[in-house]
């Protein structure tokens, strides 16, 4: 017979004897305390019921309370009949006449046998479905892979659920846990690094799974962790980028993270990752109410205290962090419909570029498509002569014309020799070939005299995936961490000069040795993002 299936709030299955199918369907509401699995097939019935219904012999108080499949009542269809009506009464069956010439004694003990037989059969049964079905669940969120946050004594945590997370608005995920966390074909990128409080360079890395899904992985400056989602069901073309805050909100062993993206309705939304928080990961609700419209493919580009997008008109946005609220300014900077944004401080002290007026440069395309380097002029401001070579438009190549849209990264480090605390300034795109070209800044004397750009092809950032996008290093400053003491862009060094991207369908990492100041500049791939597959 067919297992018939309750629909969850209308009754619940109770045994039944009183007809020839085990099995009916009884119209009892669930109590305000029971969640009722559908799934897992008949609803366990409490003990009372059993030894109040008329149709069910005494069960010892250990055998109640467990499941009863329809195979096994099924193949028990008692017909009680003299014994039923003792039931009734209340009395247990009389077993008086046990003369062996006694043919209606006998017959009624075998088939109380029969019956106490039927019921051990069916607690056997009762046993082994329920142990199965426990087991099963066990084994089920076994199988859920623990996320940990990555070195330096974060918590671990799960993979959340969907609300745990942060929805983005498009379709809502539904990979298998197996294959969660598995980097998307052209995932966009962004990387937030810091020095930690054990002196290694720490860095989250935000990427974009196979379904939609956003992660971030950390490395700790030792080892990776895993991937941990924070956002379900983002659209497909948004674009990420993030920074860090190591004052007030955060500290070099737990900084403050602010990721922002562009939302389903092409707002620009922003979350905020800080493990010294519970929850660590939260909406940040300033972002939200500017109620910044952005165009629909616009990219993103932060270095705190400031954000840049692209608004519906083509001109450039920013968004900046004042007094703990964000504000928004337009800079009049008119680029190509869904250029890509790179954004790094024009200085390598954080107190010449944190100023209200700009303090930062933009590295996109124009209208034309050429490629363009820009300090944005939003006011008068404290800012010193450090904006040079940016504001010499002369200066940066004017015959640089990637395709359209094409991925763009930027970091600075820092020159001893520059009095003015001028950076170094590395740029990389990827050209039509699928290979990335490094334009960057080069002095010709020890001091700040004769700034120049320089470009070059290196041999082992070629051949990569046609849709990758690059993501790199680049370092967190501020004027005063939580000991009052300042933290300044770094010099170059392989920890600090890192770049990740696409190639082979693998999340790689390549390092950089050697400086602009020297020349002598060489690119290696040191390995693959441990990601799942």
């Amino acid at each position: 017979m067919a297992h018939q299936t309750s629909p969850p709030g209308e009754g619940c299955y109770v045994p039944s004897h009183t007809t020839d199918h085990p099995y009916q369907y009884a119209q009892r509401q669930p109590g305000p305390d029971e969640s009722p699995n559908w799934a897992d097939g008949l609803e366990v019935v409490p003990y009372e019921q059993l030894k109040d219904t008329q149709h069910w012999p005494e069960v010892r108080q250990e055998e109640v309370g467990k499941e009863v499949t329809p195979d096994t009542a099924l193949a028990n269809n008692w017909k009680w009949k003299d014994e039923r009506d003792q039931y009734n009464a209340g009395r247990a069956p009389e077993i008086a006449d046990t003369q062996p010439s006694a043919k209606p004694n006998r017959k009624r003990l075998c088939i109380i046998l029969g019956s106490v037989l039927a019921v051990i059969l069916i607690v056997a049964a009762i046993v082994g479905g329920v142990v199965g079905s426990k087991a099963a669940r066990n084994s089920k969120s076994s199988t859920a892979p623990v996320l940990d946050s990555g070195g330096d004594g974060g918590s671990s945590t799960t993979i959340p659920t969907p609300s745990q997370t942060t929805t983005g608005g498009g379709a809502v995920s539904t990979t298998a846990a197996a294959n969660a966390g598995a980097i998307r074909s052209g995932s966009p990128f962004a990387v937030a690094s810091w020095r930690n409080d054990k002196g290694n360079v720490a860095l989250y890395l935000f990427y974009q799974d196979k379904s939609n899904d956003v992660y971030y992985i950390k490395h700790d400056g030792a080892t990776w962790g895993k991937p941990v989602n924070i956002i379900t069901g983002l659209r497909r073309n948004t674009r990420l980028t993030a920074t860090i805050i190591l004052n007030g909100f955060g500290n070099p062993a737990r900084p403050h993270v602010i990721l922002t993206y562009i939302g389903a309705g092409s707002t620009v939304l922003g979350m905020a990752i800080n493990e010294n928080n519970n929850p660590a990961v939260s909406d940040d609700p300033n972002i939200k109410k500017m109620s910044l419209e952005a165009m629909a493919n616009s990219s993103t580009a932060s270095y705190y205290p400031a954000t840049v997008y692209q608004a519906a008109s083509g001109e450039l946005g920013q968004a900046r962090i004042f007094m703990l609220q964000w504000l928004n300014r337009m800079t009049g900077i008119m680029a190509l419909p869904g250029t890509s944004l790179a954004m790094v401080p024009i200085s390598t002290r954080w107190a010449n570029y944190s100023t209200s007026g700009g303090g930062y440069g933009l590295i996109y395309q124009k209208p034309d498509g050429r490629m363009a380097a820009a300090v944005p002029n939003l006011g008068p401001d404290a800012r010193t002569n450090a904006v040079s070579p940016w504001f010499n438009s002369s200066i940066f190549p004017s015959d640089i014309t990637p395709p359209n849209g094409a991925p763009i990264a930027a970091w600075i480090t820092s020159r001893p020799s520059s009095p003015s605390h001028f950076p170094n300034t590395y740029i990389l795109y990827l050209d039509s070939d699928s290979n990335i070209q490094m334009v960057y800044t080069s002095f010709s004397e020890s001091g700040d005299g004769s700034p120049s750009w320089k470009t070059s092809a290196p041999e082992a950032l070629k051949g990569l995936d046609k849709s990758t996008e690059i993501g790199c290093v680049l370092m967190a400053s501020i004027d005063k961490d939580q000991n009052e003491n300042e933290i300044p862009i770094e010099e170059d060094s392989e920890e600090v000069n890192r770049c990740f991207f696409q190639k082979g369908g693998k999340l790689v990492e390549a390092r950089m040795s050697g400086s602009a100041g020297t020349g002598d500049l060489e690119w290696k791939i040191v390995g693959e993002v441990p990601l799942p597959l």
